[in-house]
């Protein structure tokens, strides 16, 4: 008998498994399995190990059996003889210890699995087996392990549960006592589930069938009428491997999808950079080059004003001098002395130039420091210098750059 009291376990079943009416839908699945025995037994008697309130007794009654139930919960036992049900005060093994051969078409055991030791429940598929008539069956229900949330949580809201028992452990014992039919079925899922798109990795750890049960039959042997029992040949539930395949599956075309999206971004982007060359190489583009520069020293005009512009043309002119006299005399013999007086008059202009925008920075409160100014001066300077050779392979470079900064955005 349980440790916790009585009463506890009537009030916490009736909030954890909901109302009469909810438990005995969800108990509907197993009527294609007993339905058969009624043709065979017209006054077929079913017992229900460890019964409870009685929910399934009360069904079993209403189908056609003379069902009786056994529990050593004695507050429940009291509530399933309000309802009217017949019941008795024994542990599972004993009731059917005591019960005649072949004295039941059925026997069942929907929360009994786990509660019990190992060896005990062995003893109890073997008395089944005894007290079962032929072609009778045996019913045990246990929580799916391959549902995590159910095994690692909701399994254990039920106090008595003592241990998981996997479905194939399960699903041996009636066949290693001599049953002639064993099967193993997925209870409960949602049937709405594969419908469902996308299956999400929660999903995959929640939504497999939360149940199983072990439906075993008897031999038929010396049967006149033996029950022919269809659901034998149906396949039920929704398995972990389903729905894991059916996450693999979306991740897959998810990629694939990914792929070709980039693909075609790849594509476009060659047939851009090809119709800018084009456009670049046409006659029209190359004869319209000076009607273009000057709007643009017209908008810097207007923007910069007529000293600074001026300023900044003498400067380019100067720069463009020093670098050209410098490419002139370098390497050349008896000119060193004219080299060093070039290069250090384009750091000095380097300098000024980096002076004068960080001064212009300083007045627009632009946060620059006036080394990366002369830095950048530096760079264009060397920009500016390159052979068209090395200048388009610098384009090149600069536009995979700004790619590669538009993708991390």
């Amino acid at each position: 008998m349980s440790d916790v009291p009585d009463d506890f376990l009537l009030a916490w079943k009736a909030k954890l498994q909901g109302s009469t009416a909810a438990v005995k839908a969800r108990l509907l699945c197993y009527l294609p399995f007993i339905y058969p025995l009624l043709y065979s037994y017209p006054e077929a008697r079913a017992l229900d190990l460890q019964c409870g309130r009685g929910d399934w007794l009360e069904l079993l009654k209403e189908a056609g059996f003379d069902a009786q139930g056994v529990d050593t919960d004695l507050a429940q036992l009291d509530y399933c003889r309000q309802r009217g049900l017949t019941v008795s005060a024994l542990p599972a093994l004993q009731a059917l210890q005591t019960s005649a051969a072949e004295s039941y078409a059925l026997v069942s055991g929907l929360s009994l699995a786990e509660t019990l030791p190992f060896e005990t429940l062995r003893q109890v598929v073997q008395e089944a087996l005894r007290v079962l008539k032929p072609g009778g069956l045996l019913i045990l229900q246990a929580v799916n392990p391959e549902n995590i949330v159910a095994t690692t949580n909701e399994g254990f809201l039920n106090p008595a549960r003592g241990h998981t028992i996997p479905k194939a452990l399960l699903a041996f014992l009636p066949e290693h006592a001599g049953f002639l039919v064993t099967k193993a079925v997925p209870l409960h899922e949602q049937f709405s589930l594969l419908s469902q798109k996308p299956v999400s990795l929660l999903g995959v750890l929640k939504d497999p069938s939360p149940f199983y049960a072990v439906v075993a039959q008897k031999s038929t042997e010396g049967m006149a009428l033996p029950p022919v029992i269809k659901a034998f040949d149906q396949e039920y539930g929704l398995s972990l491997e389903t729905l894991a395949a059916l996450f693999d599956q979306q991740l897959d075309l998810r990629f694939k999808e990914l792929t070709a999206a980039t693909q075609e971004v790849a594509v476009a982007a060659e047939r851009a950079n090809d119709a800018i060359a084009a456009i670049h190489g046409s006659f029209t583009y190359r004869c319209t080059a000076p009607i273009r520069w000057v709007e643009q020293q017209l908008a810097q005009l207007n923007e910069d004003g007529v000293a600074v512009r001026v300023s900044a043309f003498n400067e380019k002119i100067r720069r463009r001098v020093l670098h050209r006299a410098r490419a002139l005399v370098n390497g050349r013999r008896g000119f060193s002395r004219v080299q060093n007086y070039l290069e250090l008059a384009i750091q000095r202009q380097t300098q000024a130039a980096a002076e004068r925008q960080a001064a212009l920075a300083a007045k627009l409160k632009i946060p620059l420091e006036p080394a990366i100014i002369q830095q950048a001066y530096q760079t264009r300077e060397r920009i500016e210098t390159l052979t068209p050779e090395a200048q388009a392979v610098y384009d090149q470079l600069r536009s995979v750059a700004q790619q590669e900064q538009q993708a991390h955005k």
